[in-house]
C-alpha cells in the first residue's frame, strides 16, 4: 500500500517539477490525482477531503519565492501537509475513551522499526 502511495506520489511530484511555473489548474490537477491515490490506498474519505482542502487553499495562497523552482515549493506544501496529517514528532498527548471502553492505537512502521516493543512499552505503561 505504501509503495502505491509513494509511486504515486513520485510520478505526481516529477510532472510538477520540470515547469518553470506552476499554474492553477496545474495544482489542481495534481491535487485530484493525490486525492485519488489516497482513495485507491483506503484511506478515510473525511481525512481525504481535509487533507487535500488544506493542501490546496495553501498551496493556492502560497506567494512561491522567485529562487525557489514551483515544483519543490508544492512539493514541500504536500509534504509538510503529510507530516501534520500523521503526526509531527512534538510529544502529543495519548488521548484514550476511558477506563470503561475500548481504545483502538495503530501502530504502523517498517519491518524493524520497533512496533512490537513499543506496543509491549505502551501495553506496560497504560
Amino acid at each position: 500500500m505504501f509503495d502505491n502511495i509513494s509511486t504515486k506520489f513520485s510520478s505526481i511530484m516529477k510532472n510538477l517539477s520540470g515547469k518553470g511555473k506552476i499554474t492553477e489548474k496545474n495544482i489542481r490537477d495534481a491535487v485530484e490525482d493525490i486525492k485519488m491515490s489516497l482513495l485507491d490506498a483506503d484511506v478515510n474519505l473525511r481525512v481525504v477531503r481535509r487533507f487535500i482542502n488544506s493542501t490546496l487553499e495553501e498551496a493556492l495562497g502560497e506567494k512561491v519565492l522567485l529562487s525557489v523552482d514551483p515544483g519543490q515549493q508544492f512539493t514541500k506544501i504536500v509534504y509538510d501537509k503529510m507530516v501534520a496529517l500523521l503526526g509531527d514528532e512534538s510529544g502529543q498527548e495519548l488521548k484514550l475513551k476511558g477506563k470503561d471502553t475500548t481504545s483502538v492505537i495503530l501502530m504502523m512502521g517498517l519491518q524493524g522499526s520497533g512496533k512490537t516493543t513499543t506496543a509491549h512499552k505502551l501495553a506496560l505503561k497504560l
